[in-house]
Formats: structure tokens, C-alpha cells, sequence
């Protein structure tokens, strides 16, 4: 084994760490774990499964990857909690296919639902994540029964992007920046206050294993790398316009921070106003709303599926 080779091994083991740590403290135990095929995005990518139950399927945000979701999940009894890993994310595989980033998102989906051996019931997707799994639904109306999106997608009508995030989606500048500085505890900590939480309110025990994960995410990982690569090439065709978010005809939750600095309160009106039937819930918090109340998020989507 080369130098190089057994210092990624080492690498990829102290991540492994980390992410057991953060499933433990908030779940009681490690989920299962398994790589599938993403043909059309020729891709492998980790799936995650936790609990028994109807499937719900988690699409995470960026740069992030799928444990982000741990707080929640590790709530959420009764449910069969698949979460994939989008590729270039954790340890998944980047996407080898080019394509543009509104067909990456309905590819992505596509081939994740074909790889499932039971549908899900709803998809619950984030940010980017949301990004993404609207793309899918204005590309394969109806297939997905039901989504639960939590924070602004970003971008969607009526969202921006945080100043201090502008220069890492710039192709080129990013690179140059990675170079130039030092991702920390602190850096993480920055990163979640820059997206709307609350400092003191992310520094609490019970966020710490969440924290020591996104930073081992960040710094042992290409994840940071690979999604503003990805996120540097969103173009103008790709944005999800308001005529075709009004004729989306499938049930929509949204549960949203109202310091989400992607887009607060008015930017969440907005954007379920153009889409019929759906519903907003909105609690203090920001761009990861699960993170500020876990516990509102859980009876959120219990609520939701149990149709109350």
C-alpha cells in the first residue's frame, strides 16, 4: 500500500469514528449500511437504513452528507428511515456522468427509487437536497407520493445565498480558498451560525458528536470539494421557475427556520404560495431546522404521514 493510499485508509477510518459516535449518541446504535449502483449517473453511492417500518427516504443537503440526519432519524420510531449518501458526499462514489445539475437531480432519484425494493412514502430532503428532489418531481411527475422538505431549498424562487458562501461556489476561487485555509471545530461551528443557528444553541452537549462529525465530514472527506464543484455549475436552465412549481400536483411539507439566511419567513410564503396545497410550518431556527427542535421536527413528520 502506498503512502498515500494508507494515509486516505486512515483517513476514511476516523471518519467511520466520527459518524459511529453521532448514530450512538442520537439513535442508540450504528444504521445499516450498503453501496448500491447508480447507473445513470454511473455512480456508487452509500445507503443507509435505520428502524422497520413504511420507507422514508432522506436526501441530504450540501456539503454535507447522509448522517446529517442522525438528530431526527434517531426519533422517528415506526419508520424504515432509508438515507442515501448523494454521490461525492461522505464516502460515496462521485457522479461520472456529465449532465446538467437539474438532470443530475432527477437522475439521482430516479436511479435511487429503481434500486429500492419497496417505494417510499415520502422523500424528506433538505436544502440542496430539495434542490434537487423537486427537479426530480417537474421531471417524474407523481412517482414520488409525498414530500417532507425541511429548510429553504436552495436555490428556489425567493431564496439567495449567504455573502460569506458566495465565493466558495465560484469555479476556481473555491479551490484557491480550500488551499488557503484550515477547516476547525470552529469552522463548523461558523458554518451552522452563518446558515442561521444559533451559536450558543449549536455548542450545547447534545450537538457536540453532530459537530465533531461535520468536521470530520469537512476535513477527511472530499465532500467540501466535490459539492461546490457540483454547486459551481448550476446555471440559469437549471433554476426551478414559478409556472412550473404551480402545476407540481403532490403533497408538499415544508418546515422552516425563520433565520434561514437561504430565505426566512417571506421567502417560504412565497414559495408555497406557488405551489398548490402545501402546507408551512415554521419554528425559530435555521437552514437545518431538525437541529434547533428534533423533537418538533419528529411530530412534524408523524403529523404529516399520519394525515392529522
Amino acid at each position: 500500500m502506498t503512502t498515500s493510499a494508507a494515509s486516505g485508509q486512515r483517513a476514511g477510518e476516523r471518519f467511520l469514528e466520527a459518524e459511529r459516535r453521532l448514530w450512538v449518541d442520537h439513535a442508540g446504535r450504528e444504521p445499516g449500511t450498503q453501496l448500491i449502483e447508480l447507473p445513470t449517473l454511473r455512480s456508487r453511492v452509500r445507503l443507509f437504513e435505520f428502524g422497520e417500518g413504511a420507507t422514508l427516504l432522506f436526501l441530504h443537503g450540501g456539503p454535507s452528507a447522509a448522517s446529517c440526519w442522525a438528530p431526527l432519524v434517531g426519533r422517528l420510531t415506526g419508520f424504515r428511515c432509508v438515507l442515501i449518501e448523494r454521490p461525492g458526499c461522505g464516502l460515496s462514489e462521485s457522479a461520472q456522468a456529465r449532465m446538467s445539475v437539474r438532470e443530475h437531480g432527477a437522475a439521482l432519484l430516479a436511479d435511487v427509487l429503481a434500486a429500492l425494493p419497496a417505494p417510499p412514502i415520502a422523500v424528506v430532503a433538505n436544502s440542496f437536497g430539495s434542490f434537487l428532489s423537486l427537479a426530480h418531481e417537474l421531471s417524474h411527475p407523481g412517482v414520488v407520493p409525498r414530500y417532507l422538505h425541511f429548510g429553504c431549498p436552495a436555490p428556489s424562487p425567493g431564496s439567495r445565498v449567504p455573502p460569506s458562501f458566495v465565493p466558495s461556489m465560484i469555479p476556481g476561487l473555491n479551490a484557491v480558498l480550500r488551499r488557503l485555509s484550515t477547516w476547525t471545530a470552529d469552522s463548523s461551528l461558523r458554518n451552522f451560525t452563518v446558515m442561521g443557528h444559533d451559536r450558543d444553541a449549536m455548542s450545547r452537549p447534545a450537538l457536540a458528536s453532530f459537530l465533531r462529525w461535520y468536521t470530520a465530514l469537512m476535513t477527511l472527506t472530499p465532500t467540501r470539494a466535490n459539492d461546490q464543484r457540483l454547486f459551481g455549475r448550476i446555471r440559469p436552465r437549471d433554476a426551478l421557475r414559478p409556472d412550473q412549481l404551480a402545476v407540481a400536483d403532490v403533497p408538499m411539507h415544508f418546515f422552516w427556520g425563520r433565520d434561514d439566511t437561504f430565505g426566512g419567513e417571506r421567502a417560504a410564503r412565497r414559495l408555497t404560495s406557488l405551489i398548490a396545497g402545501s402546507e408551512l410550518q415554521m419554528i425559530d431556527g435555521g437552514h437545518l431546522p431538525w437541529l434547533d427542535d428534533p423533537a418538533a421536527a419528529a411530530e412534524f413528520v408523524r403529523r404529516v404521514l399520519d394525515g392529522r
